[in-house]
């Protein structure tokens, strides 16, 4: 035999006064709300509109500018930075997206096995080229371990 739950006599009380035949409830209604409406809780743009795919980029690229910054490249956490001072920070902060820019031009030079511009200002030959699977392969990705390249 299975056993019923038991049910709390004043919680049913209060489930059964909440909803009474004749009176007005919202129940099975459509409530429709207007783009005037809680205008600070919606979507700027409608979903799958030119706009919102430009502003969903916009979001993403800074996102994972941060996420370069904070975690994949700089590894910059609470406390990287000492100083006072607005000015001191932002030097600092400028100085350290400027150490990002370098990082991703470098590896993007790299991988279309062309000379950074700091190699050719130092005088480093020019990347041998090898046909790889689909893509050229460079020395630049096989010469290093990810532990000892700068930026990983």
């Amino acid at each position: 035999m299975s056993e019923q739950p038991e049910v709390d006599a004043g919680t049913a009380e209060r489930a059964h006064n909440l909803f009474t035949r004749g009176t007005d409830c919202g129940c099975g209604r459509t409530v429709t709300l207007y783009d005037s409406d809680y205008p600070d809780m919606r979507m700027p743009f409608q979903h799958g509109t030119l706009a919102w795919e430009v502003s969903y980029h916009r979001r993403i690229g800074i996102e994972s500018v941060f996420d370069d910054v904070k975690q994949n490249r700089l590894h910059v956490h609470r406390g990287y930075f000492r100083g006072f001072g607005i000015g001191r920070y932002t030097v600092l902060v400028g100085f350290a997206l400027a150490a990002l820019n370098v990082l991703e031009l470098h590896d993007w030079l790299c991988k279309r096995a062309r000379l950074d511009p700091w190699g050719r200002f130092l005088g480093e030959p020019e990347p041998e080229r090898a046909i790889g699977r689909g893509h050229l392969a460079t020395r630049c990705s096989e010469e290093y371990s990810v532990s000892v390249r700068s930026g990983r």
